[in-house]
C-alpha cells in the first residue's frame, strides 16, 4: 500500500507539473503566445517559421509531453493490473503503451522537424487514450474511483468529441473560419484529458492515503 501511495503522489505531481510546464512555456515563447491564433504544438517548434530560435520553450513543452506519455502509460497499466480480468488487463496495458509512446513521440518529433511523424503520433496517442479511458471504466478496484464516476467521464468525453466533430464539420465546410476554430478544437480535447488525469490521480492518492491511515 505504501508503494501505491507513493506512486499516486508522484502521478499527481507529474500531472500538475505537465500542466504547469505547458502553461510556463506560453510565457517563454519568443513572441506573445495567442490562444486563438496558435496551436499548442507551436510551443514545441525548435524554431519559428521566420527562423527565430525557440529552443528553451520547445524543451519545456516537449518535456511536458514526454512526461505526460510516461504518466499516461503507467496509469493505464496500473488500472489494468487492478482489474483482475486478463482480457481487460491486456487491453489497458496495450492502451497505456500506445498512448504513452504517442504522447512522448509528439514531443520527441516537433512539427517543424518531422511533421508527418508528429501528426501520426498525435493520432496514435488519441487512439490509445480513447481505448484507455473506456476500458478503465471496468477496472475500478483499488483506484479510488467508481463505475458511475468513470461512466460520467466517458459521457463527458463523448460530449467533448461531439463538440470537436461539430466544429470540424463547420470548419471544413467553410461555415466557421479555420482560426480560431482549429485551435479551440485542439485545446478542448487536451483540457479534457488533463482534467481526467488530474481527477484520476487525486482520487487514487486520496484512496491510498485513507487506507494508510486506517
Amino acid at each position: 500500500m505504501k508503494k501505491v501511495n507513493r506512486y499516486a503522489l508522484l502521478l499527481l505531481i507529474c500531472v500538475l507539473a505537465a500542466g504547469g510546464m505547458i502553461f510556463f512555456a506560453m510565457f517563454t515563447y519568443p513572441i506573445p503566445y495567442s490562444w486563438p491564433r496558435h496551436y499548442l504544438s507551436a510551443l514545441g517548434l525548435t524554431a519559428l517559421r521566420d527562423g527565430t530560435p525557440n529552443l528553451f520553450t520547445s524543451l519545456v513543452f516537449n518535456g511536458a509531453l514526454v512526461l505526460s506519455g510516461v504518466m499516461t502509460a503507467t496509469y493505464f497499466i496500473f488500472r489494468g493490473s487492478c482489474s483482475g480480468k486478463k482480457p481487460l488487463t491486456g487491453l489497458l496495458w496495450l492502451a497505456g503503451i500506445v498512448a504513452g509512446l504517442g504522447l512522448a513521440g509528439i514531443g520527441i518529433f516537433p512539427y517543424n522537424l518531422a511533421p508527418h511523424v508528429h501528426d501520426w503520433c498525435t493520432w496514435i496517442a488519441s487512439a490509445g487514450i480513447l481505448v484507455g479511458i473506456i476500458s478503465a471504466a471496468g477496472a475500478v478496484r483499488g483506484t479510488g474511483t467508481t463505475l458511475s464516476e468513470n461512466l460520467l467521464w466517458i459521457a463527458f468525453g463523448v460530449f467533448t468529441l461531439l463538440v470537436w466533430f461539430a466544429l470540424q464539420y463547420l470548419r471544413t465546410h467553410s461555415m466557421l473560419p479555420s482560426t480560431p476554430t482549429g485551435q479551440i478544437q485542439q485545446k478542448i480535447v487536451v483540457l479534457f484529458f488533463w482534467l481526467y488525469m488530474f481527477w484520476s490521480s487525486q482520487a487514487l492518492y486520496r484512496a491510498t492515503r485513507i487506507r494508510e491511515e486506517c
